[in-house]
């Protein structure tokens, strides 16, 4: 990820937005669950707009699945002696979101986020939200055609030839997934830079589209 960063190449990792928040070492919030878990959400939103006293039997220790099993995992030390109050309830609800993210993964987060600080350094990532952080990893997902289009170098053609015409009626009769396994063949990417197709990186130093040329009709 970091070297794809490097050389300006984009990668399609289908990561949630908390985990950009996370990799910007930026702590996790409670609306950060929201899209991700959205009935836990409301869940832990309920206890801190309610009064909970006498209404609610939870302790510091969360039980979860993991490989068919019910396991226990206390958010704090001694968590399973330690009831949910009134007073501590929002310790309880960050502890558990925290937790939520990280469940099972804090290891190879902490490996991950490492590898890619080696080549990107926090510094540089500072001036970055985490949804700015995902398009510098990811690009733009979705493929505007007109830009496609003006920015693709022709050879041995014209842009009224018969054959420009054909291709790009069979790029716009494409599905966005279609088009993006075309653009991978051509550049190696399915992603779009944020400066658009004029700043595509392709596979080798030629134009990055130049796709339309003699021998691609053969």
């Amino acid at each position: 990820m970091g070297l794809a960063v490097f050389h300006s190449h984009y990668i399609n990792g289908g990561f949630t937005l908390p985990f950009y928040k996370q990799l910007l070492g930026k702590p996790i919030m409670l609306q950060d669950l929201e899209t991700t878990d959205p009935e836990l959400h409301k869940s832990l939103v309920w206890i801190l707009e309610n009064d909970i006293s006498s209404v609610l039997d939870h302790t510091f220790c969360v039980e979860h699945s993991a490989f068919g099993k019910f396991l226990q995992h206390e958010l704090k030390p001694n968590g399973q002696n330690l009831p949910v109050t009134e007073d501590n309830k929002k310790e309880y609800v960050k502890l558990y979101v925290t937790w939520r993210f990280m469940r099972g993964i804090e290891a190879q987060f902490l490996a991950l986020q490492k590898g890619f600080s080696q080549l990107i350094p926090q510094h540089l990532l500072k001036p970055f939200d985490h949804k700015e952080l995902e398009l510098i990893i990811g690009g733009l997902g979705k493929i505007d055609l007109a830009d496609w289009k003006s920015n693709t170098r022709l050879k041995h053609c014209a842009v009224d030839s018969n054959v420009v015409c054909w291709f790009w009626e069979a790029v716009e009769s494409f599905t966005e997934e279609r088009r993006g396994r075309l653009l991978q063949f051509v550049t190696g990417s399915t992603r779009v830079p944020l400066q658009g197709f004029k700043a595509l990186q392709g596979g080798s130093h030629a134009h990055p589209t130049s796709i339309l040329t003699k021998n691609s009709y053969n």
